[in-house]
């Protein structure tokens, strides 16, 4: 794929701009992701049908639970939204690991909680998740079209998520700041890692967290 420099971007033929040091950026803060695991023998998703196989099995979970979903569609997109009471899912895979689904409802904890402290109001701001699990082939496909996506992915092991974080922190800054403290803790403790990807797509500045969990950590 033809790429074209423009003021220190690359352009993709999709529109996806992402500055060459921050793609140097990324993909060195990724690295200890695979690293650990490496370390832990982690296994990827080839195919849609091992995440299905995952499911069957227990180790893959959906983000919301069913009992806990409210199903609505994007008036612009037409995408289809899950939503519970403080996050929603985007994404177009709405499956994680168990453990990951332990480590997130952990992090949501902590949000409240600190929300609470500073007295700010979670309710109406609902947490948006962008990327769960992903096939390998998907990766390949993010990588051709320009994201900055790691060929050794923890999304292929159904251990990261993305949150959209541009909105957040331009509309309700004090509970950007909340939720980056809470994943701040975390990281200190190697439970996580997290990196802020910075991009632009649709000429729009574009800014996700990157959540991936330490397989070698406990979870919970």
């Amino acid at each position: 794929m033809s790429e074209v420099e423009v003021g220190g971007f690359f352009k993709k033929p999709e529109g996806v701009f992402v500055p060459e040091e921050e793609l140097k950026h990324i993909m060195s803060a990724t690295e200890v992701e695979r690293q650990w695991h490496e370390a832990a023998g982690s296994v990827d998703f080839k195919a849609r049908e091992d995440i299905d196989a995952a499911e069957r099995e227990g180790r893959v979970v959906r983000f919301p639970p069913k009992d806990e979903t409210r199903i609505v569609e994007n008036p612009k997109t037409k995408a289809i939204v899950r939503q519970a009471e403080y996050y929603e899912v985007t994404a177009p895979e709405c499956r994680g690991s168990r453990e990951l689904k332990l480590l997130w409802d952990g992090i949501l904890d902590g949000y409240l909680k600190l929300c609470g402290e500073r007295g700010l109001d979670p309710k109406g701001v609902r947490l948006r998740i962008t990327s769960l699990a992903r096939t390998t082939e998907y990766q390949q496909k993010l990588i051709r079209e320009g994201y900055p996506a790691a060929e050794k992915s923890s999304h292929t092991k159904g251990e990261a998520l993305d949150i959209y974080f541009e909105w957040l922190a331009e509309n309700k800054p004090d509970h950007a700041r909340a939720l980056a403290d809470v994943l701040g803790r975390m990281k200190a403790e190697e439970r996580i890692n997290v990196v802020m990807e910075h991009m632009n797509i649709g000429g729009k500045p574009h800014r996700v967290l990157h959540i991936a969990r330490n397989p070698l950590k406990p979870a919970g």
